[in-house]
């Protein structure tokens, strides 16, 4: 993987990455299940939830990923099990909008390219702090 671009929506459980490969071919999409996300001084926080979505290029298959990842979550007491409920019917939230061709899907961002003109973003000297 070449290229990734993080998209997230306000109020959503889970962000959208679209990803291309080392020639700037779109290879997929990928669903990250997370808190929703909270802006900071220092940029954009969010809580991993263990289980992701990978979905094709073509949107014509899709496959859960982490289920394990999840499971073991649960029994060393990290998620509940309503947690990991909840979790899992935030990916099916995820993929119903890529089933009704809601966005990001179906919009364009596959052809997406960021300009070379930006320049390489860097961690200010306090970002541990």
């Amino acid at each position: 993987t070449a290229d990734m671009l993080r998209i997230m929506f306000p109020g959503d459980q889970h962000a959208y990455l679209a990803f291309w490969d080392q020639e700037h071919r779109f290879s997929r999409w990928y669903v990250n299940l997370e808190r929703e996300y909270n802006r900071t001084a220092m940029g954009i926080d969010f809580i991993d939830h263990f289980l992701d979505i990978v979905i094709s290029a073509d949107l014509k298959t899709w496959r859960w990923k982490d289920e394990a990842e999840l499971s073991r979550a649960v029994s060393f007491d990290l998620v509940s099990r309503r947690q990991a409920e909840e979790i899992r019917a935030e990916g099916c939230l995820a993929l119903s909008r890529l089933e009704a061709g809601m966005p990001p899907f179906r919009q364009g961002w596959e052809c997406w390219t960021r300009s070379l003109e930006w320049p390489v973003p860097s961690m200010p000297p306090n970002w541990q702090d």
